[in-house]
């Protein structure tokens, strides 16, 4: 399945690796929205121009640290992120089952938000990041975070950029200083005091034996519902035992 072989690309294990580490000691600082639902479409295009569309609805709570993309195009399937493991679904039956590493998930975008960890990327808590540099434009914040605790020799620097306290950009970079994947997060929306990004742009610079490739992804959000408490079905969806 395209979704889960794009997960397990090798420049997202380095970027998986980059997230739980420094993410890893995050105390939640705020519970007033634990469920979050969303509409939602993913448009991926390669170095070579080929599009690929991915359609479904996303279920993901907080407190339980499960995510659920029930996709409805362009196949009928649910992808189901829990503990370290994602599942793949079809006609109520695992097909396929992965790994992730552990903690992937209180490290997602979704979980982020949820716990107002978004603006900084979780980097302010961390153990293995830390400030080295702010610069301030008009009104946007470019800051500067450096490896430590031992991730020195392994990656490099991360950059964010913020524009009137929210998160709009967000780079990694290798320790040669090399970009390798990049996101920006665009056309916040306000719910119930909680400012969404219906719109978030992925960018990764893989390297191939014919050099840096590039492949993008955009995610859109729409009809989004905060504190869900119907749909228990998807929020609290049983892994099938065939």
């Amino acid at each position: 399945m395209r979704f889960i072989k794009l997960m397990t690309h090798k420049v997202l294990k380095v970027i998986i690796i980059f997230i739980v580490l420094c993410l890893s000691n995050f105390s939640l600082k705020s519970q007033q929205h634990f469920r979050i639902s969303s509409d939602f479409s993913i448009k991926e295009v390669d170095e070579s121009g080929v599009k690929k569309l991915t359609i479904g609805r996303l279920y993901y709570d907080l407190n339980n640290t499960k995510l659920v993309l029930n996709i409805t195009f362009p196949e009928q399937e649910i992808l189901i992120f829990e503990d370290s493991s994602i599942f793949r679904i079809v006609d109520n039956k695992v097909v396929e089952r992965n790994t992730l590493m552990e903690g992937f998930i209180t490290n997602t975008f979704y979980h982020l938000l949820l716990s107002n960890q978004l603006s900084d990327y979780g980097l302010k808590d961390s153990k293995f990041y830390h400030k080295t540099d702010m610069e301030m434009v008009s009104n946007q914040i470019i800051s500067e975070w450096q490896p430590s605790g031992g991730l020195e020799n392994i990656t490099g620097k991360i950059m964010t950029l913020n524009e009137n306290k929210l998160l709009r950009a967000i780079n990694f970079y290798d320790k040669e200083g090399r970009l390798i994947y990049k996101q920006n997060f665009n056309s916040y929306e306000y719910f119930s005091s909680l400012q969404f990004p219906s719109e978030v742009i992925q960018q990764y610079f893989p390297k191939t034996k014919d050099g840096i490739t590039e492949l993008t992804k955009k995610y859109s959000y729409k009809n989004i519902i905060l504190n869900e408490v119907s749909n228990e079905n998807f929020y609290n969806y049983r892994i099938p035992i065939n």
